[in-house]
């Protein structure tokens, strides 16, 4: 199941990069056509469109990776103890941060619904919806990170405990 959703996660990613290829491409393209040859101004929202989504859901991907960009010449000098718990820490920060973005991202969306693209005669709400929808994707995989986290240090503990 977790290498299923995995495939789904970077199926979805991919399908987002290559819309926002091509719509990138089919931008340059119509823009030195000649005049009234094609005509096809709806490609700058899409891109814009496929850009925000693209943005969050490769955030979402990175997360379940751990391949997020991070500065560890501090953090890789410090003891492993130390280590974990400044982990432990960064994801109850990151957890914190992701509800609030979760929560207020859902909010502003509904308050987009009526409003629509000027070319692709969709809600405006299409944008704010990567928001929650990757943030909460985010949250999960930082909740499971936590959980593994906690858990393999009640095992070392507990090791320790018994030697």
């Amino acid at each position: 199941l977790a290498r299923l959703a995995e495939l789904l996660e970077i199926g979805v990613g991919l399908f987002l990069f290559l819309g926002m290829l091509y719509a990138g491409i089919l931008q340059v393209v119509v823009r030195y056509a000649p005049a009234g040859f094609l005509y096809a101004s709806w490609t700058e929202e899409l891109a814009r469109l496929l850009t925000v989504w693209m943005t969050f859901w490769g955030a979402a991907m990175v997360q379940r990776s751990g391949t997020h960009m991070s500065v560890g010449v501090l953090y890789d000098l410090l003891p492993g103890s130390t280590q974990r718990v400044i982990a432990v820490a960064g994801d109850l920060v990151v957890a914190a941060i992701l509800v609030v973005l979760v929560k207020t991202g859902w909010q502003t969306a509904a308050l987009q619904l009526g409003q629509t693209m000027i070319t692709l005669d969709v809600s405006i709400a299409a944008f704010a919806y990567a928001v929650p929808v990757g943030c909460t994707l985010m949250l999960a995989y930082v909740v499971v990170d936590l959980a593994l986290r906690l858990s393999a240090q009640r095992a070392a503990a507990r090791h320790r405990g018994s030697t």
